[in-house]
This record gives C-alpha cells, structure tokens and sequence, in this order.
C-alpha cells in the first residue's frame, strides 16, 4: 500500500475511535505507517470497518492490516534462488545431498532410525 493510502487507513481509525494514538509520539505514529503500508489498501479497509463494527477499543495492527500471500510468492521465490545457488556450489551441493539423504532415512524408518 502506498503511505497516502496507509494515511487514509489512519484518518478512517481515528474517525472511528477519536482518541486513538492522540498521545503517541511521531515515532509511534511512523511505526504504525509503515507497518500498514505492509498491508493491501482494499481488504485492510475492509478488515477496520468489520471490527469496528464489532469492538468498542481501538485495533491492534494484527486486528485490521490484510497481507495478501502475494509476499509469500517472494519468499518461495528467494528461497528457489537460495536453494538454485546452493546447487551451483559443489561443496553446498554435498552438504544438501547429504541432509537429504538424512532426512529421507529418518522418514522411511523414524526419527532413532538414522
């Protein structure tokens, strides 16, 4: 999300809950920008309007921030690249096979079975 969007998603918390963050310092208030910005526009929107309608205190960021599994796709995608470098790399390569190779034992026989 884009910090003008995140700002908006502020603006709409504070519409429903006046008080909210009126004593946080500007470090406090930056925190909660960035960490919305983490979030998708549309559904954190969303997720703030259902709980307000249902909670009478102010959300927590866990409460109203969406994150789409689209970051997830980035992870697998760093770990494919980790995992393409680690072949590429004879004595990694070893190292992997080996653990591998551990790994498949203990699931045929059991974790005492190595």
């Amino acid at each position: 999300m884009k910090y003008e969007e995140a700002k908006e998603v502020l603006g709409r918390i504070r519409s429903y809950y006046p008080n909210f963050l009126n004593d946080a310092d500007i470090t406090t208030k930056q925190a909660w920008v960035r960490q919305i910005m983490k979030g998708d526009h549309h559904m954190t929107m969303a997720k703030l309007d259902d709980y307000a309608t249902k909670e009478v205190f102010p959300p927590k960021l866990a409460h109203i921030v969406y994150i789409s599994d689209i970051r997830s796709e980035d992870h697998m995608q760093a770990d494919i690249e980790r995992v393409e470098r680690e072949k590429a790399d004879p004595k990694l390569a070893k190292e992997r096979e080996k653990k591998l190779q551990k790994l498949q034992r203990m699931l045929k026989g059991g974790v005492g079975h190595e």
